[in-house]
């Protein structure tokens, strides 16, 4: 079930960051400021607390990318 409206704010939003020169597109665009997660296995805790989240089912939201930040 998809909830009308959005996928559109959510391509906005993309749009917006990806105009914005000044922001770093991903955790590795910061230079020699890399990011190194004290959990290895951060993304895969992050996925499975997402997905037990009511409100994520509700919006029938996914989570494609998790990156360390």
């Amino acid at each position: 079930m998809a909830v009308p409206g959005v996928k559109m704010k959510e391509q906005k939003r993309k749009d917006m960051i990806a105009s914005d020169s000044s922001l770093p597109k991903r955790a590795t665009d910061r230079g020699n400021q890399a990011m190194t997660p004290l959990d290895p296995d951060y993304a895969a805790r992050v996925q499975t607390s997402c997905s037990r989240q009511q409100a994520m089912t509700l919006l029938d939201a996914e989570m494609i990318e998790v990156l360390p930040a």
